[in-house]
């Protein structure tokens, strides 16, 4: 019974059926003696209404299930799936309303576990998957660390309630690493963390050498000189050129 109420939060949470808005910024206030077309401006455009993407999981009382999720408490922490409380900053509000509304929909808890290991997957999960422990419900971890450990992860597309064509999935990355239909991580709108950074920049060398990004000897394609970091300055010769 537990594994079956882990797989449908676990959908539910990466899901993120939380209410979403559809916002745009709303424009600075001017003076009308400012605004030529002051008089005009008073038949101002209808503020756009808010959105909801339909989630496709059915109701369900869950009995207060604890729903734990297993993240590194001192590398890729991720951020995205647990707030302890409002800040006032836009991001971790966000993150805790989102949680509140799941627990109090589907009367569960939502549990954060800090591993000491920088990767739990390849630290932490064995450890559970061999002696049977099942307190773990999810593990938050790098993608290649999970992939060398595959074995302890059961294969995602097989699983119910997942629908990876739904937008707040990376279908082009989960396309990308799916082998032989099988897919045991994923991406998603609820990972903040892959957002924030980026660990590779891979490209063409002759589309590069097209576009005029030179390849001198103080700049090469590894990223890394006997002098400055040059990563940062390839992405921004590469971004000026999309």
């Amino acid at each position: 019974m537990k594994k079956v109420l882990a797989l449908f939060l676990c959908c539910l949470f990466l899901a993120g059926c939380a209410q979403t808005t559809a916002q745009q910024n709303e424009p600075e206030e001017t003076s009308a003696a400012l605004r030529p077309d002051a008089a005009s401006s008073q038949d101002a455009a209808p503020e756009p209404e808010e959105t909801q993407i339909p989630c496709a999981l059915p109701e369900k009382d869950l009995d207060g299930f604890a729903f734990t999720m297993l993240r590194s408490g001192s590398f890729f922490t991720e951020k995205g799936v647990w707030t302890e409380e409002l800040t006032g900053d836009a991001v971790p509000d966000a993150i805790y309303e989102r949680n509140v509304f799941i627990e109090d929909k589907y009367n569960c808890v939502l549990e954060v576990l800090e591993s000491a290991a920088q990767h739990p997957s390849s630290g932490d999960v064995p450890k559970y998957v061999k002696s049977g422990d099942d307190s773990v419900d999810m593990v938050l971890d790098g993608g290649q660390f999970i992939a060398n450990t595959s074995e302890n992860y059961r294969n995602m597309n097989a699983l119910p309630y997942f629908d990876f064509s739904s937008p707040w999935w990376n279908r082009e990355f989960n396309e990308g690493i799916t082998i032989a239909g099988k897919l045991y991580f994923t991406i998603g709108a609820y990972m903040t963390t892959a957002r924030q950074n980026i660990y590779h920049i891979i490209f063409n060398k002759t589309l590069a050498e097209n576009y005029g990004i030179a390849r001198t000897a103080s700049t090469t394609w590894c990223g890394r000189t006997a002098g400055p970091w040059t990563g940062w300055r390839r992405a921004q010769s590469l971004s000026s050129r999309i």
